[in-house]
């Protein structure tokens, strides 16, 4: 009887855990906006939905995410465990390393806001079109939870792709500063 007390009480334990993750997303702003910037480059919620990984098949572990997006842009933030119970050093270089198969062209740490990120830019070719999008990615690991920022742009007439790759990095850091203490703060109530 008493592990039968216990497991209840582990399975309420976690479904608070997942649902707290989903509030931190939840209670995310419906626009990231930057100062002098024009209304084109505003980042928009894309819908006030939280999506939930966890309840696709195989998704145990892969969290939530929410999406922002502009004209040129969208990012992703994501929330995730992968079902570890202590995400280490060498969690956090696999998860990088692993990440959606894009070639990196660069991989560095860089710190936003204090916070230490891994760090990694690449192009994504479609197959079935001659589409390409430059994207960025930053991960870091926030009270034992994997916080990851997708950032893809689509090709833009007139823009280098170096210069594509500076605005992707430019949106995604943006992004970052105007998230990273609301998702902090909010995980650790």
């Amino acid at each position: 009887m008493c592990r039968l007390f216990f497991l209840f009480l582990c399975f309420l334990s976690i479904n608070a855990f997942a649902k707290s993750t989903a509030t931190c997303l939840q209670q995310l702003p419906e626009t990231l906006e930057e100062k002098n910037t024009p209304a084109s480059f505003q980042f928009v919620r894309a819908s006030n939905n939280i999506r939930n990984y966890e309840e696709e098949p195989g998704g145990k572990g892969w969290g939530y995410a929410v999406k922002y997006q502009n004209s040129s842009c969208e990012v992703m933030i994501y929330l995730y465990t992968r079902q570890k119970n202590k995400i280490t050093e060498s969690d956090l270089e696999t998860e990088m390393a692993d990440f959606d198969g894009f070639e990196y062209t660069n991989a560095l740490q860089k710190e936003i806001d204090g916070v230490s990120f891994s760090f990694a830019e690449g192009t994504l070719q479609f197959e079935n079109n001659s589409d390409k999008q430059t994207q960025a990615l930053a991960l870091t690991v926030v009270q034992n939870q994997f916080l990851k920022y997708r950032a893809s742009c689509r090709q833009i007439t007139g823009l280098t792709q170096t210069e594509i790759f500076r605005l992707t990095e430019s949106f995604l850091t943006k992004v970052i500063q105007k998230s990273l203490k609301k998702i902090t703060f909010c995980l650790t109530q």
